[in-house]
């Protein structure tokens, strides 16, 4: 008994020593939940038959009432098949397990076992398809079928077993750990291996708080935590917990949902969640307007006359509007209709209340009326625009209209023909001044032509390079504008230098290789050119130009779907050749075709030479009140491609 206690108190300290060194020892994973294990008692001389799934285990039990054989000396238990298999044919030269034993042997099992050896010896057909342990414990390893058998004093009990399919070994779950009151997730259950087939049954430990579905969806009903699991048909399981805090929002509302403010109030507004206890969490904020009403640290304020919908948006896309009318103010500009000249400028003034109210300016149509921040209009080519001043959500608007220089100055001579020169109302020092800064001398003499067009179109084929600036300066020295056909390729490339085009008063349409003038997608091509100059100028062109000229580079039916497409072609009648000829012997052949044609179209290059000839020519013109245009929209254009 002493030596029972002493063992006692061994025991005792070596558990509790295990137990400290357990709580000083990281903590290993959970293991994988495994199956209880099946039992199957056989009875001596009865055939039983069991299914099992690959990993699958049982436990084989002999009936209390049989003993096992005894293995024969220097035999391991388990290592020898019977006389004969169990359910087989028996040997005809053998005894039929079970019968009388021959006398001259030994009957098996005939000495009693001992508890020790009471479940050796068992025996597998096919371990590739099932093994089993000493102890009795089959594994299930590969389909198929096979016995399983010992001997017992009575004869044998065995077992035939089907292996078909896989059993489960692990479940795995992929779920979010925190839900809101309202809210559901579909918690995925992998089953491992892929091969296994079987069906899940899920369980939650706290359905007040979270129930669960035979499909796996959990739905959050309260605050607090729910253990959800799910089990495979052999016993295999898998937990996951979550935590349910708060609600899901479903919808937000803006209290007051409309609302009517004076210019210059303020009104404070506030967001309702629904459900009450939900958390609309970071808001954004959102005017249709701001320059009528706009919401900041939990007011709408009012800035201008008119109507503006306020909209908050929660991080997760709900959303709520407010209606906001501003009322008060007044806004009228003077005068509300203006004419100008090209070149002319005029400040279009503005009245509004309550004073201090910004104004903002606008143009229909920059490429003929420009405006800036003050109001002040400069007229850039003919044609009508809409100037626009807006304050406080009012507009009021002037209309400009911009018209051409044609008066002729007053020394014209009256007989055409004839020379003329008259230096008393232009003397300068020792010369004329026609051009701002520029003086020409005193011994020109101008003739006036026998024929007086009713318009001369000046046009440039330019690459805006360098010498576009020189030409761009002779033409404003003289405000005079021209129209600039530029290469249709990469166009962000010269965006400053069409601005300044754009911006002196001057046209521009685009100039097509004959290669582009007929591909198959010349018409996208100046598409696209006319999206590109819309952003760079504010303004797109309906005017072509094939370089070399239509005619010969461009068939009818070409030509005709350019027109189709809504642009207008532009050839010439005249090109002055200023890179062969000198500056003075293009003057003069424009100078001859200004005398014999009624409307002419002059081409120029885009070359220093061009400035000469334009500084030569322009004063003449004015001179002789000879009317020099850019091409717009509105013109006839001179095409030498007939149209189909």
């Amino acid at each position: 008994m002493k030596h029972i206690k002493q063992l006692s108190c061994m025991v005792l300290a070596g558990l509790l020593m295990c137990g400290v060194l357990a709580a000083a020892l990281p903590q290993e994973e959970e293991p994988i939940p495994q199956p209880s294990v099946p039992e199957l008692t056989l009875e001596p001389e009865k055939e039983q038959l069991y299914t099992m799934k690959v990993a699958d285990q049982v436990q084989l039990k002999i009936a209390e009432d049989s003993e096992p054989e005894q293995p024969e000396d220097g035999q391991e238990p388990g290592s020898g098949m019977p006389e004969e298999i169990p359910g087989s044919e028996p040997d005809s030269e053998e005894e039929v397990p079970g019968s009388e034993p021959d006398s001259e042997e030994e009957v098996p099992g005939s000495e009693p076992a001992s508890p020790e050896e009471t479940d050796a010896g068992w025996n597998s057909d096919d371990e590739s398809v099932v093994t089993v342990d000493e102890n009795g414990l089959v594994t299930a390893v590969g389909e198929g079928t096979t016995k399983v058998y010992q001997k017992v004093s009575q004869g044998a009990v065995w077992v035939e077993i089907t292996v078909s399919g896989y059993a489960v070994t692990e479940l795995q779950l992929e779920a979010a750990d925190t839900m809101q009151i309202g809210d559901t997730q579909t918690i995925q259950a992998t089953v491992l291996p892929e091969q296994a087939e079987t069906i899940l049954t899920w369980s939650s430990d706290n359905p007040k708080v979270l129930t669960v579905d035979e499909e796996g969806t959990a739905t959050a009903l309260s605050t607090g935590k729910a253990t959800i699991t799910v089990t495979a048909e052999n016993g295999i399981s898998a937990s996951v917990t979550i935590t349910v805090s708060g609600y899901v929002l479903n919808k937000i509302s803006i209290q007051p949902a409309s609302l009517s403010l004076k210019i210059g109030a303020n009104q404070a507004v506030s967001v309702v969640p629904n459900p009450a206890g939900a958390d609309p969490g970071k808001l954004s904020w959102k005017s249709s307007d701001s320059s009528i009403a706009y919401y900041k640290d939990g007011k709408i304020y009012g800035v201008g006359a008119g109507n503006a919908t306020i909209t908050a948006t929660t991080t997760n896309g709900k959303s709520a509007s407010c209606k906001v009318r501003v009322t008060g103010g007044s806004l009228s500009v003077n005068p509300e209709a203006l004419t100008l000249r090209i070149g002319g400028v005029q400040t279009v003034q503005a009245y509004v209340t309550p004073t201090g109210t910004p104004v903002t300016w606008s143009s229909s149509n920059p490429a003929v009326a420009r405006v800036d921040e003050n109001g002040s209009v400069t007229a850039i080519k003919a044609g009508t625009a809409v100037i626009t001043a807006k304050a406080g959500g009012l507009t009021a608007t002037c209309m400009v209209t911009v018209i051409r220089t044609t008066t002729p100055n007053t020394f014209r001579p009256s007989t055409p023909g004839t020379t003329s020169f008259d230096t008393s109302p232009f003397t300068s020092g020792g010369g004329i001044l026609y051009l701002p800064g520029s003086l020409i001398s005193s011994d020109v003499f101008y003739t006036m032509p026998a024929n007086i067009p009713s318009a001369v179109y000046l046009t440039v084929d330019s690459d805006l390079g360098t010498a576009t600036d020189s030409i761009l300066s002779a033409l404003s020295g003289c405000n005079t504008a021209a129209t600039f056909f530029v290469p249709i390729n990469d166009l962000y490339a010269s965006d400053d230098m069409l601005r300044h085009i754009a911006g002196s008063g001057n046209s521009i349409g685009f100039l097509l290789t004959a290669e582009q003038a007929s591909a198959y997608n010349t018409i996208q091509m100046l598409h696209t050119a006319n999206e590109q100059l819309s952003v760079i100028t504010g303004t797109p062109t309906h005017l072509v130009r094939i370089a070399g000229g239509s005619n010969g580079n461009l068939s009818s039916e070409q030509a005709a779907a350019l027109i189709n497409a809504g642009y207008r072609l532009w050839d010439w009648n005249l090109a002055a050749r200023e890179t062969a000829l000198s500056a003075e012997n293009a003057y003069e052949a424009i100078c001859r075709g200004i005398n014999t044609t009624n409307a002419m179209t002059v081409r120029f290059g885009s070359n220093t030479s061009t400035a000469a000839v334009l500084q030569q020519l322009l004063p003449y013109m004015k001179y002789c009140g000879i009317p020099a245009y850019a091409i717009s929209d509105g013109d006839l254009p001179v095409c030498n491609t007939p149209v189909g």
